[in-house]
């Protein structure tokens, strides 16, 4: 995990999301609410989830290194890299 020394893990699911949102090692994903998603973070504190959007998309917080964990999880991977694939070709 890319966590500092200087924020033990404990003390990572003790923060509260106002204050784990501003490391340096955390970014924000938009995933579909899903009960697969819930039963994912159920027991994984270091992803927290904070704004729910429409269309039944929540924000969640995470360690930067373990995105492709996430989305590989929930069957998004192949579609996400594909989303970066049609970004970039814009640019």
């Amino acid at each position: 995990m890319l966590f500092s020394n200087s924020v033990k893990a404990m003390e990572i699911s003790d923060l509260p999301l106002e204050e784990y949102i501003k490391l340096p090692e955390v970014v924000s994903i938009n995933v579909i609410d899903s009960g697969l998603f819930r039963q994912y973070i159920k027991d994984k504190p270091q992803i927290k989830v904070g704004t729910v959007l429409t269309g039944g998309f929540v924000v969640a917080y995470v360690p930067f290194d373990q995105i492709q964990l996430i989305a590989t999880y929930l069957g998004e991977f192949d579609d996400l890299i594909q989303t970066f694939r049609d970004i970039v070709q814009f640019v």
